[in-house]
């Protein structure tokens, strides 16, 4: 009792206060049997302290064990008597027997127990009769014989029957607590299921329930407990129901969906789960009961869905289909069957090898079975086909490997877009492209804000950009700012309103040259007549443009080549004229005798001077025309320029003190001296032009010659202080027959060659010639030439 009561049941065992208690009362116990002794003479007495402290070390432990074992010592050596010492020590050797088995047999519960209690008490009782050497001589034999029987055959069999109780109790104890867990333990499980839990019996009648059941409802567990199944189940096939309940049995469970109604009315679907039973040692119907509101609206959604997607795969303007590891097609979309122009029978459930008898067959086969075997996907291949109707067609198609949750092919999936307007559209944009792209005239494509989206090669070529250069910008990176603002907001206004626009155009080019082209500028509309882009073809008339403007250049050059040939001619006239009438005049009053021989030698003077003249036109014409010609020859020889400086100063020297003008060097080369070698005749005659000129328009001051070395070449000069040049005439004065003054009165005489002369000279010499000049102020000629004639 004290095992299975206070011992066993109790938690405080490992706590040592208990443990001496537990020894106090096992001492009480060892009392109890002292005080019930045999006795076989005055102060000898045996009674069955040896079992009960044996049992109790190796039931309860050391410190119960020798609480008890002391409490029973003191109380035997309180006795006394002449087998005191035999009592103590028996009690020491039971109590101490009963331990060591238990700390080296700890074990011994687990087979063989009474084996192992018959063994421990036989050696506890074989001591208990060594311990007889302890009682007195006289009685020391009498009492090993009466006691050796009971002690060997009676003591040890009460020892296992004591120990046999005991680990049946604790057995029993052990089975209560466990069946006393698990019931915790199923309870637990019960009430923190997620499910609900009824627990009916044949009547309906509702036995048990769980926490769940409470939160689905809306009902307290009294008030469940009070009603039947049928009151909370609407299932609507009750009939059903029955027959589900008579079909099962204990071995099987029976699931079904029914409804379940809450306490507020409102019914919600749920899955039932049901079985028989023993419960107590009656049949009950446990019922397991899963709320699938969720799950019904999932599976309404998902067929929502699944409708849906279907709704979508099918019209969609795109092939979609799905087949199979065995290449079998097992879903396909309306487009798929229209494509194939078959009926979904005629297709699912079979390969391309069984729905095309030719090359397309065996082409889609081997592409399916490659794509499920190595699980490459084919992405984007054009496909040409005949259809039923036999036109030609082509599919730009995607076979994409389909896998399972364990990532093993189990099929693909197709996708293939009907490409056959877009390939005809290809090849007529390829054939417009190619057209566009070798045309040659410049196109330009740009947006509705003049960005350029696209040039051709030939505008690149005509412009000198790249098409990476010019595309993106804008269409003004073209304009040359040459033509007037009003062209451009014609142009604008006339694409703007749909309209063609075609007119010259001065553009620039990369490398800011300037050049003419023939622009036809329009707008590009949509299907919806709208406009999305404008075009300009442009053609290149710089050639044209160059053209009539050297022909209007030429005509000019012409008219005015024939003006100043009237003007020449008639000046020419004009210059022959006046120095050959003197000529005539004056010899016919050579005849006159009336006149004095010095007015006859003025006379012979003015003769002379004007056949002079006439001999300087003449020669003028006569060089001009070998000029012309390309015939005049260049002799070459060394010239000292100090020389040939002189030689004009004195020249001309008479005829400039004569009008009162200075001729003079230039003062820094009055002792300089610089040998050149080229013709020295013409260099005269540049000079001769230019110092005459000189002094024909000063009429005070000074004329200058002059020259400097500029690298290999020498720079001359003629400076005047006369009456100037005009700007405007710096350049036409040295052109053929061009005079600055062309009017019938003009105040200078000349024949308007002499300038050209010197420059068509000038050239021939190899150098060139210009002049620097202020209007009523000077003139400067410099021409240059070799030093060292090539």
């Amino acid at each position: 009792m004290l095992y299975d009561y206070l011992w066993s049941r109790n938690e405080n065992r490992k706590k040592l206060i208990f443990k001496i208690l537990s020894g106090v009362a096992l001492g009480g116990v060892g009392i109890i049997l002292v005080l019930t002794p045999w006795h076989f003479v005055p102060g000898i007495f045996f009674d069955t302290r040896s079992i009960i402290l044996s049992i109790s070390a190796l039931f309860f432990g050391p410190i119960p064990a020798i609480t008890a074992m002391i409490i029973t010592g003191i109380y035997r050596l309180f006795l006394g008597g002449a087998g005191v010492t035999m009592g103590v020590a028996v009690v020491l050797f039971s109590g101490t027997t009963g331990l060591l088995w238990r700390y080296f047999r700890p074990f011994w519960k687990k087979k063989n127990q009474l084996w192992e209690l018959a063994a421990m008490g036989l050696v506890v009782h074989i001591g208990m009769l060594c311990c007889t050497i302890l009682l007195p001589a006289d009685v020391k034999d009498e009492t090993l014989k009466n006691i050796a029987i009971p002690a060997l055959f009676i003591y040890p069999g009460a020892t296992v029957l004591l120990g046999a109780l005991m680990l049946k109790q604790a057995e029993n104890w052990d089975n209560k607590k466990a069946v006393k867990f698990s019931e915790k333990r199923f309870r637990t499980i019960i009430e923190q299921a997620t499910d609900a839990l009824f627990i009916v019996d044949f009547n309906g009648k509702i036995l048990d329930i769980n926490l769940q059941t409470c939160k689905n409802l809306g009902y307290t567990r009294e008030e469940l407990l009070t009603m039947k199944i049928t009151e909370i189940d609407i299932h609507p096939d009750d009939e059903k129901l029955k027959e589900s309940f008579k079909n099962i049995t204990t071995n099987e469970s029976v699931t079904f969906e029914s409804v379940h109604r809450r306490k507020n009315g409102t019914v919600f679907p749920v899955e039932i789960k049901i079985r028989i039973i023993n419960l107590e040692g009656l049949p009950r119907v446990i019922s397991f009961v899963r709320d699938i509101t969720q799950r019904k609206q999932g599976e309404l959604e998902l067929s929502r869905e699944r409708i849906m997607l279907r709704t979508l795969i099918d019209n969609l303007p795109v092939t979609i289909y799905v087949k199979d590891a065995e290449c079998r097609k097992i879903i396909a979309n309306k487009a798929d069957l229209d494509v194939i122009g078959a009926k979904s029978e005629d297709v699912l459930g079979k390969t391309d090898l069984e729905t095309f008898n030719n090359e397309i067959g065996q082409r889609g086969f081997l592409d399916d079975k490659m794509v499920i075997d190595t699980g490459v996907a084919v992405l984007n291949r054009e496909e040409d086909f005949f259809d039923v109707n036999g036109i030609q067609r082509w599919l730009l198609t995607s076979k994409i490997p389909l896998a399972d949750e364990n990532g093993r092919i189990v099929g693909l999936v197709g996708i293939g877009r009907d490409v056959t307007t877009q390939k005809k559209d290809q090849e007529q944009i390829l054939k417009l492209s190619k057209g566009i792209e070798q045309n040659p005239s410049s196109i330009e494509i740009t947006d509705l804000n003049g960005i350029i989206e696209y040039v051709n090669p030939k505008l690149c070529e005509t412009t000198g950009y790249s098409s990476e250069e010019i595309i993106g910008k804008h269409a003004r990176i073209l304009k040359s700012n040459a033509m007037p603002e009003d062209t451009y907001y014609d142009l604008l206004s006339t694409i703007g309103s749909g309209n063609v626009w075609k007119k010259e155009l001065i553009n620039k080019r990369k490398d800011g040259s300037l050049f003419w082209e023939l622009v036809t500028l329009t707008s590009i509309k949509n299907d919806k007549g709208l406009v999305t882009n404008y075009i300009a073809i442009k053609e290149d008339i710089n050639s044209r443009k160059e053209m009539e403007a050297e022909l209007i250049n030429a005509k000019e050059k012409a008219e005015e080549s024939d003006r100043l040939k009237s003007a020449f001619l008639a000046n020419m006239s004009h210059e022959i004229r006046t120095p050959l009438n003197s000529i005539i005049g004056f010899s016919e009053l050579l005849a006159d005798p009336d006149f004095e021989p010095d007015q006859k030698a003025e006379f012979i003077k003015t003769i002379v001077d004007n056949g002079n003249s006439l001999l300087v036109i003449i020669t003028d014409i006569m060089d001009f025309s070998m000029l012309e010609a390309r015939q005049m020859k260049i002799r070459k020889e060394v010239i000292s320029t100090k020389t040939l400086l002189n030689e004009l100063l004195h020249d001309f020297g008479k005829k400039a003190c004569e009008k009162g003008i200075e001729l003079r060097l230039d003062r820094s080369l009055e002792s300089s001296d610089v040998m050149i070698e080229n013709d020295s005749f013409r260099i005269k005659q540049i000079f001769s032009n230019l110092i005459g000129n000189a002094l024909k328009f000063t009429h005070k001051g000074y004329i200058e010659v002059g020259y400097k070395i500029a690298g290999e070449m020498i720079e001359f000069h003629v400076k005047d202080t006369g009456i100037g040049i005009a700007p405007e005439f710096h350049q036409a004065i040295f052109e053929r027959f061009r005079q600055v003054d062309t009017t019938k009165t003009r105040k200078y005489g000349g024949n308007g060659l002499g300038l050209a002369i010197s420059k068509n000279l000038v050239e021939l010499l190899g150098g060139r010639i210009w002049v620097e000049s202020e209007q009523d102020k000077f003139s400067k000629f410099f021409f240059t030439i070799p030093i060292h004639k090539q």
